[in-house]
């Protein structure tokens, strides 16, 4: 550089052009630090959002705020608590109402006083098949097993379905075993259809009256359709078990 510079034989580039050099072209050293800091780059925006490439270096780190739960002191925390509380009586008063509209409306323990009523009408006409001798009293069990097996099934689905489940146990509470004394003696002293017949007659009654009941205290019209459906069956094996004693006491 400069070859015609009387001062400058080697064309040696002047100390303060080096300087200069050096201001403007950052040296790093091994240790990775800066001998000169770079200059800042323009601002395009005049400062007003623009970014500063060193600005990590210049401004301080800012902490990480962590998350606290805190339902305050005095005043504050009676006023927080007494909201939680309103709200857990609240949700509980919700599902109560929504259980409450599930279930079989003031009619549950009569329904399943059915259902054990029927077991015991069953039980007894399974038990009377291989005993009766007259065809008309064995049409009469067969009828009436038949038409109350299949009333209880669609009584004891109905309360599943509104999370009342009955179990075995619950439906043999009306065995009676004074039923079976009586008919033993019948069938010993050649009287067994006549004495079935009077017995069914007597347990459908009882039958009637519990479906009277359950219909009177419902307000459920599925509930009141199902135990109307149980009334019609019961009344018609009660007419044709009237009947049978009819011509049994000729």
């Amino acid at each position: 550089m400069f070859p015609n510079d009387p001062n400058n034989p080697q064309g040696e580039t002047p100390p303060s052009m080096r300087t200069a050099s050096r201001n403007t072209v950052p040296v790093i050293h091994p240790n990775g630090q800066y001998e000169v800091v770079p200059p800042l780059p323009p601002n395009s925006n005049d400062g007003h959002s623009g970014h500063n490439a060193y600005e990590f270096i210049m401004q301080p780190a800012v902490p990480k705020r962590s998350f606290s739960f805190s339902l305050g002191t005095g005043k504050g925390l009676f006023i927080r608590l007494g909201s939680i509380l309103a709200g857990l009586i609240l949700l509980v008063v919700i599902v109560g109402i929504l259980i409450s509209s599930l279930a079989p409306k003031g009619s549950t323990p009569e329904l399943i006083a059915i259902a054990e009523r029927q077991q015991e009408l069953i039980r007894v006409s399974k038990e009377a098949a291989n005993q009766v001798t007259g065809e008309d009293t064995a049409n009469f069990v067969t009828n009436l097993n038949l038409s109350l097996t299949s009333s209880q099934q669609q009584l004891i689905s109905y309360l599943a379905s509104h999370s009342t489940k009955i179990n075995p146990k619950t439906l043999a509470l009306d065995q009676d075993s004074q039923t079976d004394t009586l008919l033993a003696s019948a069938a010993s002293a050649n009287n067994y259809d006549p004495a079935l017949a009077q017995n069914l007659n007597e347990q459908l009654q009882t039958y009637e009256t519990l479906l009277r009941s359950a219909y009177n205290h419902s307000t459920n019209k599925a509930t009141k359709q199902l135990v109307q459906n149980c009334f019609n069956g019961a009344a018609l094996l009660l007419k044709q078990g009237q009947s049978l004693s009819a011509v049994n006491n000729r």
